[in-house]
């Protein structure tokens, strides 16, 4: 089901997270697959409290779905109509919050985004799940710096609940990362609008960007 992993400071939880989630992103664990809290605590030698942990987490994240009495398993893979509706939520949240993201927005938050993205530059991408991951997880930590950077609690926590880096790593499972050199231009358009202090360059940046991936993704199917 899953392989065991070797952990020192992380939690034995996110341990557990982490091998599962990459299970149901290369598809060890296939969709509609039973995920068994006995078998996962001796696969990964660990108390069943923590694999209920994770299995929680990633139930949050919309990658497992639970029914009473039958326990956890994997989530269906997203249609195209699931990814148009999110494309949908993004362009809305990531949007509107133009002007006080350009108002609040401080030195320290741009460098981040161009630290990040220089990150993101930096990696030679193949098709494996390491490489898909990586940029993944750079790309969720871009996009919730602009969110927190609004210095808004309540965006923070709506932004939260649509699940960018889990939504995109089951959509883009098997595929590699597509135009990884786009997007690293489109990020660099979005820092510019920021650090110049633009709200409408900000907001056609933002928009250009989340529609362009999503057609990205879209012609990867």
């Amino acid at each position: 089901m899953t392989e065991p992993e070797t952990h020192t400071s992380d939690s034995a939880g996110a341990a557990v997270y982490r091998a599962v989630k990459r299970a149901i992103a290369t598809r060890a664990i296939e969709p509609g697959g039973k995920l068994n809290i006995a078998e996962l605590a001796k696969i990964h030698s660990v108390s069943a409290i923590p694999v209920r942990e994770a299995l929680a987490r990633l139930h949050a994240e919309r990658l497992l779905v639970y029914e009473a009495n039958k326990g956890y398993r994997v989530a269906p893979p997203a249609t195209r109509e699931d990814i148009l509706k999110w494309q949908e939520a993004r362009i809305l949240i990531e949007t509107a919050v133009a002007s006080p993201l350009i108002a609040h927005a401080t030195d320290e938050d741009v460098q981040y985004l161009k630290a990040v993205n220089k990150e993101i530059s930096a990696r030679q991408y193949s098709l494996n799940y390491e490489d898909y991951n990586f940029f993944i997880e750079q790309n969720a930590l871009f996009h919730q710096r602009i969110i927190s950077a609004t210095k808004n609690h309540f965006i923070v926590g709506m932004y939260q609940s649509i699940g960018i880096s889990s939504h995109s790593e089951r959509w883009h499972e098997g595929e590699g990362v597509p135009d990884v050199h786009l997007i690293i231009s489109e990020h660099e358009h979005i820092i510019h609008s920021i650090e110049t202090r633009n709200v409408a360059e900000y907001t056609y940046a933002a928009r250009q960007h989340i529609e362009k991936g999503f057609s990205r993704t879209l012609l990867a199917k």
